[in-house]
């Protein structure tokens, strides 16, 4: 299982260069948190969550609440990630600060066929620096940057990546349209293997409409890997909560062989605001699963 999960890992640049590109750090394509993903990545334009800042850095401009927020991944195949972040409104706009680490443990080292002589880590490490401003009334606008730094065995790579986007709240009530281009920088080589960032380009609406105690959000993203025979992807997502308090979602994505729906739920009691979603794969890669806690102050 080791072995397959630092191949799924270190091989997707060597993957891409047979499509005529390499693409590096794989890891920033999941690095979001639960609900983000219970919908599959459908809430571009979502500007009463934060969290939505991961995609669309523009979300942190109508940030009204210190919040505090640590996510734990079980990814598939052994991949695990951990994301803490913490959203601080200002006098004009908002900001954000996380720090992420995505690992693989005890990989066995094999010189020869048989029992393994040792074994290694894999890490992944990115701090991201984010900032959103309401530039027009129902306009905003908002930037990342990320530092990123990785290590597979005694190979170490590091590099920088900035994420832009925009908000605008429609003047048709529960409208919202947001764009966003992500990953936008640059990787070190690993020994000479140079490699792209999974650079992205995204537009979305989402809509927002509240009913007999319910709220109900439904959200699309268009998005396009701007890297050469990039992805094409069509993220839908849907969202419902009950009195403020139970959250059911679900969401599906195209462009990948093997995953396509995602499920999740949320529960808020006073202040604290717990997430969960799960995504299935098939092939053998086994299943994905996310939760996320925080806390608004």
């Amino acid at each position: 299982m080791k072995s397959l999960a630092i191949i799924v890992l270190a091989l997707m640049p060597l993957l891409a260069v047979a499509q005529g590109t390499s693409t590096g750090e794989p890891s920033l394509k999941f690095l979001f948190p639960a609900r983000f993903l219970s919908m599959a990545g459908s809430p571009l334009a979502d500007p009463n969550h934060t969290s939505a800042s991961f995609a669309n850095p523009a979300c942190l401009a109508t940030g009204k609440s210190l919040e505090i927020m640590f996510s734990e991944m079980q990814w598939i195949q052994d991949i695990q990630t951990q994301l803490l972040s913490t959203f601080i409104p200002l006098p004009m706009g908002s900001a954000a600060f996380s720090i992420s680490n995505t690992s693989i443990s005890d990989i066995p080292i094999r010189e020869t066929p048989g029992p393994a002589i040792g074994s290694f880590d894999s890490h992944s490490t990115s701090f991201q620096l984010g900032y959103g401003l309401e530039i027009l009334p129902d306009f905003g606008v908002g930037a990342t940057a990320k530092y990123l730094y990785d290590k597979l065995y005694v190979d170490e790579a590091s590099g920088y990546a900035l994420d832009l986007g925009a908000l605008y709240q429609t003047p048709i009530e529960g409208i919202t349209i947001g764009a966003s281009l992500t990953n936008l920088g640059h990787l070190s080589a690993f020994r000479s293997q140079e490699t792209d960032l999974p650079t992205q380009v995204d537009i979305g609406a989402d809509y927002a409409i509240s009913a007999s105690g319910f709220d109900f959000v439904g959200a699309v993203t268009l998005g396009r890997e701007t890297v050469s025979n990039g992805t094409s992807e069509v993220r839908i997502g849907g969202e419902a909560t009950y009195d403020k308090l139970l959250s059911v979602r679900l969401g599906y994505q195209t462009g990948y062989e093997i995953r396509g729906l995602c499920m999740g739920l949320g529960i808020r009691y006073s202040v604290v605001q717990l997430d969960y979603a799960y995504i299935p794969f098939s092939e053998g890669f086994g299943d994905a699963n996310i939760l996320t806690i925080g806390v608004t102050i």
